[in-house]
């Protein structure tokens, strides 16, 4: 008797483990932003931006001039050990291909809704326009997920929502 209760007992806590989706919950949505899933990552946005391309995927405010792009990538072991320094000395002569310089670049390892993210900030100017751009790195399965959050004209908010935000649904 003592064998058939422990066996149900562990049956029942078992379920209780799997019922609850192992604590991946999808984030609360912050009030005027809307959901966006992108193959297997999810973040949200802000309400009356427009999808302008999808590969990569270009979301755009087209009275301030943010958007984010959103670039999937094969998963590369650069981003295991990368640091700021790093990070400039891979991407600036990229940036200055397209005619921006970048500066003040920082690098954070951060944890969002149990995703680890690799969170790059920086400054970049083109054609005397000088832009904050934040991008959220993360690890889904065998591709890497970059999330660019370029900023013309600051919003209150906006970086943290949709750090907030990420998530891979299950």
């Amino acid at each position: 008797m003592k064998k058939i209760v422990c066996a149900l007992l562990i049956v029942c806590f078992a379920f209780s483990l799997v019922a609850c989706g192992g604590g991946n919950k999808q984030p609360d949505l912050p009030a005027g932003y809307v959901r966006y899933s992108y193959n297997k990552l999810s973040f949200a946005y802000p309400e009356g931006w427009t999808q302008t391309s999808n590969a990569p995927l270009i979301i755009q405010d087209a009275n301030t001039g943010n958007n984010f792009t959103v670039v999937v990538e094969p998963k590369v072991a650069f981003y295991d050990t990368m640091t700021a320094e790093s990070y400039y000395n891979a991407y600036a002569p990229q940036f200055a291909a397209m005619g921006m310089t970048i500066s003040n670049v920082t690098l954070k390892r951060e944890t969002t809704n149990g995703l680890s993210v690799i969170r790059v900030s920086l400054t970049n100017q083109m054609q005397g326009i000088t832009m904050q751009q934040t991008q959220f790195i993360v690890a889904v399965g065998e591709e890497h997920y970059t999330v660019s959050v370029t900023q013309v004209t600051q919003v209150p908010g906006l970086v943290e929502n949709v750090f907030k935000t990420l998530y891979v649904p299950q």
